[in-house]
C-alpha cells in the first residue's frame, strides 16, 4: 500500500470554531494527521508526498469564483487572524465587501479561514489525486492521508471543516471508467453527493448519522435518490444517533451491496473514524474493529481502491481505527 501525505497540512491551524453562538477549540488540529502518520509508520508502508496539483485542476468539481474567494481570503489575512463568516445570503449575488463575502461561499461558522488554509486545503486535494492516479496505473491501494478533511465541501461553498472536495477530486478524475464512492464518515459527505447528484458516471454511497440530529442537518436523507442522469445513483443510509458496530457493519454492507451491483472499475473510499464511541465529534458506538471489519467487506469487493481520509477526532485511537481499516482493505488484520 502507498501512502500520500503532504507536510502543508500544518499550514492550516484553525483555533476556534463558532459553534451555537459560542467560540470553543477547534478539534480539527494538525496533531490529527500526525497520530495516523505515526500508526502507519509501524506497518512500515511506503509514504510519498504528492505530485502538486495545479490551481486549474480545482475548477472540475469548484466554482472559480469560490476558488479565487478562497486564495484571495487566505493571502490577505494576517498570521494569527481567523476569517469567519456573518452573513448568509440567499441568492448568489457576490457582495463587494471582502467580509461580507465570505458567507456567501460558506454555509456554517465551524469552518474558518487562516493564512495558511489554502496552501494546506491544495496539498490534501493533491493527495486524493495523486492516490487516484496511483490506482489507475497500477496499485490496488493507495490511503491518503488528507488533512484538512474534504467531503463537506459543495461545489461553490466551504463547510464542515472542509475546502476543498478531495474524495470528488479523485473520483472526478476516475469518473470516465465508472468510479464508486463509499462514504463512511459518521456524517453525510453531502458536499460529494452534490457534485456527482445528477451523473450516473460516479455512484455515491454514505452511511451516516441521521440528519435529522445531525450535522450537515439538511442533506443525507434516504430519499435523496440523485436527479437527471443520475437518479438511482445516489443511496444514503441514515442510521439514529448510537447505532451499534452490528448496525453500522450491517449498512456498510448494503452500501457494499450496491456498489457490487454498479461493478466500477475503481473506488474511492471517504474514510472517517468518528463514529468511534470515544469520539465526541461523532454520533454512534463504534470499536476500533468495527472498522477493520468495514475494510474487508471493502476487499471483497476485489477493485482498486483509493481511501480518502475525512473525520476523526479522538486522537488516542484514531490511528488504531484507520489502520485497521487499511488492514482490513488488504485482507489481513492487524497486528
Amino acid at each position: 500500500m502507498i501512502v500520500f501525505h503532504s507536510p502543508s497540512h500544518v499550514l492550516h491551524d484553525p483555533e476556534h470554531e463558532l459553534w451555537g453562538g459560542k467560540l470553543r477549540r477547534h478539534p480539527e488540529v494538525p496533531a490529527r494527521a500526525e497520530v495516523i502518520l505515526d500508526s502507519l509508520a509501524e506497518e512500515g508502508h511506503e509514504v510519498r508526498e504528492p505530485d502538486p496539483m495545479r490551481p486549474g485542476e480545482l475548477l472540475k468539481v469548484h466554482s472559480r469564483g469560490y476558488i479565487d474567494h478562497l486564495l484571495s481570503t487566505c493571502r490577505g489575512l494576517g498570521p494569527s487572524l481567523e476569517a469567519f463568516p456573518f452573513v448568509f445570503p440567499d441568492n448568489d449575488y457576490v457582495p463587494s465587501d471582502p467580509v461580507a463575502r465570505r458567507g456567501r461561499f460558506s454555509y456554517d461558522t465551524v469552518t474558518p479561514l487562516r493564512r495558511g488554509t489554502y496552501d494546506a486545503a491544495l496539498g490534501s486535494a493533491s493527495c486524493a489525486l495523486s492516490g487516484a492516479r496511483e490506482i489507475e496505473r497500477s496499485c490496488r491501494l493507495a490511503y491518503c492521508l488528507c488533512r484538512p478533511p474534504g467531503h463537506h465541501a459543495r461545489w461553490d461553498r466551504m463547510g464542515g471543516y472542509c475546502y476543498l472536495n478531495n474524495a470528488a477530486i479523485a473520483a472526478d478524475h476516475l469518473r470516465s471508467a465508472r468510479t464508486a464512492v463509499l462514504d463512511i464518515d459518521s456524517h453525510h459527505g453531502n458536499g460529494t453527493q452534490e457534485i456527482f447528484y445528477s451523473t450516473d458516471e460516479v455512484l455515491f454511497c454514505s452511511v451516516h448519522g441521521d440528519p435529522a440530529d445531525r450535522f450537515p442537518y439538511s442533506w443525507g436523507f434516504g430519499d435523496e435518490e440523485g436527479e437527471g442522469d443520475g437518479m438511482g445513483y445516489n443511496l444514503n443510509l441514515p442510521l439514529d444517533c448510537r447505532a451499534s458496530g452490528t448496525e453500522w457493519i450491517e449498512a456498510v454492507a448494503l452500501a457494499v451491496e450496491r456498489i457490487r451491483s454498479y461493478d466500477p472499475r475503481f473506488i474511492v473510499v471517504s474514510l472517517g473514524v468518528d463514529g468511534l464511541k470515544e469520539d465526541d465529534n461523532g454520533p454512534f458506538l463504534l470499536e476500533v474493529d468495527d472498522f477493520t471489519s468495514a475494510g474487508r467487506l471493502v476487499h471483497k469487493l476485489d477493485r482498486p481502491t483509493c481511501v480518502i481520509q475525512e473525520g476523526g477526532y479522538h486522537l488516542p485511537l484514531m490511528g488504531e481505527c484507520v489502520r485497521g481499516f487499511l488492514s482490513g482493505c488488504t485482507g489481513r488484520s492487524t497486528t
